[in-house]
Formats: structure tokens, sequence, C-alpha cells
């Protein structure tokens, strides 16, 4: 994108050299970058080119060959560019989402199984009683309701039916 402004600057230094538009507009390279960076990104773009088209008007189609290759294709590979790099990078937290993710339910069910490496019924719904309590940061407050639902959700995770949940379940 630079590379192409500055090219379309040099080309501007040329055309506009003994014109009114290039006193004003492309008299150094600084002024020249400053005119054509403002047409590509500010609403104050007639102001770049109205000078020039008033004197000549085939300046326009200078402008319009600018305007279409910088912004309509040059912005879209660079939006493309960093849509790219924004897809990789969340890529990455996404997977080091879900490690952490595993490795938080490892150190909690560590924290809840038994010796032999198991999580019986009636530490789930002690577990699951505390976590819903809203003095912990839960948001349910019937303790009743709470510990059915414990026992309920319990039994679906129990898939071998033996009454306790291991790591695999």
């Amino acid at each position: 994108l630079g590379l192409a402004v500055l090219f379309f600057c040099w080309m501007g230094i040329i055309i506009f050299a003994k014109s009114t538009e290039g006193s004003q507009r492309f008299d150094s390279w600084t002024l020249a970058l400053s005119s054509l960076w403002t047409f590509f990104t500010t609403a104050n773009c007639p102001d770049v080119f109205i000078p020039a088209y008033k004197s000549n008007r085939f300046s326009f189609l200078f402008f319009f060959v600018y305007f279409v290759f910088v912004f309509y294709l040059l912005n879209n590979v660079l939006l493309a560019a960093v849509y790219d790099k924004y897809k990789s990078l969340m890529m990455v937290d996404l997977k080091s989402f879900w490690s952490n993710r595993r490795a938080a339910i490892r150190r909690a069910f560590a924290l809840l199984a038994d010796s032999e490496g198991n999580v019986t019924e009636e530490k789930w719904v002690e577990f699951f009683e505390m976590y819903c309590n809203p003095d912990y940061g839960g948001v349910g407050s019937n303790n009743a309701y709470n510990r059915a639902r414990s026992v309920a959700v319990f039994r679906v995770l129990d898939v071998t039916r033996n009454g306790t949940l291991s790591l695999d379940e």
C-alpha cells in the first residue's frame, strides 16, 4: 500500500509539475504524500482533486485510477492480511483456551476424586450444592432443587452406572 502511494506521488509530481495543482498539492514528496494520503483516508478528498479537475478535466483519470487501485484493490489486500493474522491469533487463543480448560477440569476432578480416582455421588452432590450456593458465587438458592438437579446431572454423567464418576466419563 505504501509503495503504491509513493508511486502515485511520483506520478502526481510528474503530471502536475507545471500546473497550479502541482504547486498546491504536488510541489514536494511530503506534500504529494500528504495530499494522496488525505485523498485515500478522509472525506476531504474533493479538496485534493477539485483544483486539478477545474484546470484540466483529464486529471480526473489520475485520481480515479489512484482511488480504484489503492482503495478497492490494495485496501482489500491489506484487510485480508489483517484478517488472516487475526484468524491465526484467534486459533492460537482457542487452542490455549481448550488446553487450559482441560487442565482445569483435570485439577478440579483430582480435588473431588477419592483415593481410587473416582467421584462418588455424595461428593458430587456436596460439590454441586456449593457450586450453586449464592454465598459462593452461584445463582440458585433452593437447596432441595439444587440437590435434585445435582443427582440428575450425576446420573447423566455416570455412563457406566456404577455410582461413581471417572475422569473418562
